[in-house]
């Protein structure tokens, strides 16, 4: 009946509800055993579970329910302290009624699942309990194995079970006239089985002669077990079941949120509204691009408002998507607790983040790579407590689990403080595979090898357990977060332990994406993997061939570009390649070649037919805002095709080291002007350049913000803080966006002028605030602002501790430089860690300070007047109580200079390189390194001139 369909849809959506959280709640039981109060709260669910099926007709589920409601209720009733096996019990029911529940839900009806064996055991152990709880685990496992009944038919067997006699204590106190006289059981079988109980109970330090009579508590026992199967075998009282509301009210109301609060939507409605809202974003850019040639004022307006109107959906629809991670990692404490045992290690979980939401289908696809992750950290990550005490490492390992929001993805990391692996092993394992070459090999830097561990069939363990092994399996790990668009990434320290890095999308419904032609055709690139956009002469002295190969020289790294045509095997376009989208993913950059870069547009992803399947440069497809359908281009499958030969692989190698530095001698400067002023900073400050649409900025207190890639980033105008007038506002402002260890601010400038490359000189120091001084560029005098005093100005929480970095102990930086420049540019770095800094401006006075101080770390200039770097660090390596110290180098030379000097250093960093400055600073000091962002500039360089 349609009545009894509607009642069936509201049981399964309330048990599953009230199931969610009842493996947590049995494992907080285990951990305190005394604690009442979770003993109810289970008690309640499970009853709820049975009264509700009982009214339905579930038989099965109800006996289930019924055998774990009566353990429970004797547990409560005797306040008896449930340990490891009771709860090993109740978890294994809790399992079989949420498989029964599944079932009902994919077919409709109730699936056929034998459970008289965990039934029997349930029984067994509440009788147990009710008798003194006395060798409860014991009674418990014999109930389970029946295997000392070798050469007994199954049906035999079963029938033993069904009548309680399960052990060989039972068999042997029930004697042969009550074996023989069990319906179904033929003389000869129970004269063959009080034989085999006999046997091998007298081969036991337990053996209890058949001759003697049995000691009162086995008879007991006996007893109570038999008559706990004859009641079950007797037709059930059924207990009135009272309305289901009422049942309701006795879960805690903290549990739920008020009835008038919320309502309960089917997920396949919800699907249903997110591809409608798919549909009206394309309508959306439609509509824009037709209104684009329109010049009626009232028409341009009212689109805009329908555009708001529709991002302003689209995203409470997404909204209503987004489920907690927190629902995902709520399995982890049992999978833990479940594998130290089978493993006989101490392992404990440390979880934050855990409220960090995603798109309902992305955490489902998350659920087996993460599941296949702990467990290889568990399985080969976390040593056994005898080698973590050799090691002088606590007996009790820790995986942490941490997911958090940035720039509109998520990132998850999994860390464990194992053993780690040996890139060593990964190479030689690579090699011996023919996955790499003996050239590739020599060349390969840590990090690169370790990578190699999502290579189907690649592992390091000498011995695979059937639980896991790293590599087994770690391919299908990446495929499936790369199905969802998600990158993975391996970190690991031999001795320390091994980090895995997630970063994957919001939601995979609508994306941002970045629109290209190439051969006459268009083309989607998820902005998610897009770092910026170039587009310059190949005259320009940056574009270099090797091995018949283009790269193009970005900010000292040697860049490949592979043109796009070529990947799709399309006819060469007539166009010389000048313009290329610079890829960033799997710790690969790389750039692909153009025609044209369109723009940026809103994308609905459309899944391809089968046809496609085995093309992997395509991810999708979707349909613009003038009806024109363009594929979705797979950055990862277009990785695989990527394959440079050994001479270039070397030269790039020689260059790795000067990856992303900016030279002292020769950097990027982006000028701009505030009012009729033109002012500058170095481009490495900057991580994008954004048009911001006037209306998108809007004030909260007193400040303005706009809502920019997933966070809420607060606005300044130059103008104001500066004290000048500033240009009329038009439709959009120019924006340059600066980040720094995850947090970000929008500086809002009147006008973009120029990129220009040459050697940054102040020729005039300045004594006022907000300034550097005068740098004379493109022929003009130009101000150099101190960026970093216009945040202190305007955002003084810029540079506040994070409170995830929180130590008792501030820690120490010397930082010694001669130039005032580069003081002004480093500082707020290293204020930005929250350190207290002490200032030398060369090396005579460093020596001064570090008599009398202790830090933590070193940073030091290696060009200074009086005592260079070099003779300082060599000092320092000197005195007992500082050769331990961190030092790092920062300077304009290359380390290849350092003329066999590098070693004093823990690190060498070239200036600018802020990125670069951050990771080793964090690293020595022992911090969690935030993650970096992605930096698309949306404004391009042709020519070395600025175009939007």
């Amino acid at each position: 009946m349609i009545m009894d369909e509607e009642l069936l849809a509201e049981f399964l959506t309330e048990s599953n509800e009230n199931l969610a959280s009842i493996e947590e709640q049995l494992l907080d039981l285990e951990a305190d055993p005394g604690n009442a109060d979770t003993v109810d709260s289970i008690f309640r669910v499970i009853h709820t579970v049975k009264g509700s099926c009982g009214f339905l007709g579930l038989k099965g589920l109800e006996k289930v329910a019924h055998a774990g409601e009566n353990l429970l209720g004797k547990v409560r009733s005797t306040k008896f302290k449930a340990d490891g096996d009771i709860i090993s019990l109740l978890l294994e029911s809790t399992d079989m009624i949420k498989e029964l529940i599944a079932g009902i839900e994919e077919s409709g009806s109730e699936p056929v699942i034998d459970s008289a064996d965990l039934c029997i055991r349930l029984a067994a152990a509440e009788r147990l309990i009710e008798g003194g709880g006395a060798s409860v685990a014991s009674e418990i496992t014999d109930v389970v194995s029946m295997d000392w009944l070798e050469g007994i038919e199954e049906q035999d067997i079963e029938i033993l079970q069904q009548a309680g006699l399960c052990t060989q204590a039972l068999v042997l106190a029930a004697g042969f006239e009550k074996l023989r006289a069990i319906e179904g059981i033929k003389p000869a079988v129970a004269l063959k089985v009080l034989g085999i109980a006999k046997a091998s109970s007298m081969a036991s330090t337990k053996a209890v002669p058949i001759e003697q009579p049995l000691p009162a508590e086995v008879q007991t026992q006996a007893v109570v077990v038999a008559d706990a199967v004859e009641e079950q075998k007797e037709p059930e009282q059924k207990e009135s079941l009272p309305v289901v509301a009422a049942v309701n009210t006795q879960v805690q109301p903290t549990r739920k949120p008020k009835a008038e609060g919320s309502i309960r939507v089917d997920v396949a409605l919800l699907d249903e509204l997110m591809n409608q809202v798919g549909e009206l974003v394309l309508s959306r850019n439609r509509l824009l691009r037709l209104v684009e040639q329109s010049t009626d004022t009232e028409l341009v307006r009212t689109s805009r408002g329908v555009s708001q109107i529709t991002s302003r959906l689209q995203e409470k629809l997404l909204h209503t998507r987004m489920q907690p991670i927190s629902t995902l990692w709520s399995t982890v404490p049992r999978l833990l607790r479940d594998i130290t045992k089978n493993l006989g290690k101490k392992i404990r979980v440390e979880m934050e983040g855990q409220e960090t939401e995603l798109d309902r289908t992305i955490l489902a696809a998350l659920k087996d790579p993460m599941t296949h992750i702990i467990r290889n950290s568990c399985d080969h990550g976390i040593e056994s407590p005898e080698v973590r005490r050799a090691k002088g490492k606590p007996e009790e390992g820790k995986i942490s689990l941490e997911a958090r929001q940035e720039s509109g993805f998520i990132v998850i990391d999994i860390n464990d403080n194992g053993g780690g692996i040996d890139p060593k092993k990964i190479r030689d394992k690579a090699l011996k595979m023919g996955v790499i070459t003996a050239e590739q090999a020599t060349t390969m830097s840590d990090k690169a090898a370790l990578q190699l561990i999502f290579h189907a069939g690649l592992s390091t363990v000498e011995k695979i357990s059937n639980l896991s092994g790293r590599g087994v399996g770690m391919d299908v790990v990446r495929s499936e977060i790369e199905g969802v668009g998600g990158t993975v990434e391996i970190d690991s320290e031999l001795g320390a332990g091994t980090t895995l890095h997630i970063r994957i999308p919001l939601t995979l419904a609508i994306i941002p994406a970045m629109i290209v032609a190439s051969s006459g055709q268009h083309f989607a690139i998820p902005q998610m993997v897009v770092q910026e956009l170039i587009s310059i002469s190949r005259n320009n002295g940056d574009w270099e061939d090797i091995a018949g190969k283009p790269f193009y020289r970005l900010r000292g790294r040697l860049l490949p570009i592979i043109g796009l045509s070529e990947v799709l095997k399309q006819e060469a376009s007539q166009k010389e390649m000048s313009s290329f989208v610079v890829i960033n993913i799997a710790d690969r950059q790389f750039g692909i070649g153009v025609d044209h870069i369109l723009g940026a547009e809103e994308i609905v992803v459309k899944p391809l037919g089968c046809h496609f399947n085995n093309l992997d440069v395509y991810g999708g497809c979707s349909i613009l805002g003038d009806g024109m359908v363009v594929p979705i281009l797979d950055c990862m499958g277009i990785t695989k095709d990527l394959r440079q030969g050994q001479e270039v692989a070397s030269v790039v190698a020689e260059h790795e080291a000067d990856r992303l530095s900016i030279a002292e001698e020769s950097q990027y400067i982006l000028v701009f002007a505030v009012g009729e002023q033109w002012y500058a900073i170095p481009m490495a400050l900057v991580e994008r350049i954004e048009e911001i649409d006037t209306q998108a900025i809007e004030k909260s207190g007193r400040r303005e913000v706009v809502q920019y890639r997933g966070d809420v980033v607060q606005v300044v105008r130059l103008s104001e803080v500066l004290e000048i007038v500033a240009a009329e506002k038009g439709d959009s402002e120019p924006c340059l966006i600066i980040a720094d260890q995850g947090r970000r601010l929008c500086i809002q400038v009147d006008r973009i002028i120029d990129i220009v490359k040459q050697k940054l000189e102040i020729h005039l120091e300045s004594s006022e605030p907000y300034f550097l001084g005068t740098a004379v560029i493109e022929d003009r005098s130009t101000e150099v602002i101190d960026i970093f005093e216009v945040i202190k100005k305007s955002a003084p929480n810029w540079f506040a501790k994070k409170g995830g970095d929180r130590r008792s102990r501030v820690q120490r930086i010397v930082y010694v430089e001669d130039a005032l420049f580069f003081r002004n540019l480093v500082l707020p770095v290293l204020e930005g860690l929250g350190c207290e800094i002490l200032m030398a401006r060369d090396g005579i006075e460093a020596q001064e300070i570090l008599k009398h101080q202790q830090p933590d770390l070193i940073l030091t200039d290696i060009e200074m007047p009086r005592l260079d770097g070099f003779a300082l660090a060599t000092w320092i390596r000197e005195q007992p109580n500082l050769e331990k110290t961190p030092i790092i180098s920062l300077s304009s030379l290359d380390p290849s200079e350092f003329a066999g000097q590098a070693h004093l250093f823990n690190a060498c960093v070239k200036k600018f390189d802020r990125e670069i400055l951050i990771e080793h600073l964090t690293q020595l000091l022992g911090r969690k390194r935030p993650e970096k962002q992605n930096s698309l500039t949306s404004a391009s360089v042709i020519d070395g001139q600025l175009v939007d």
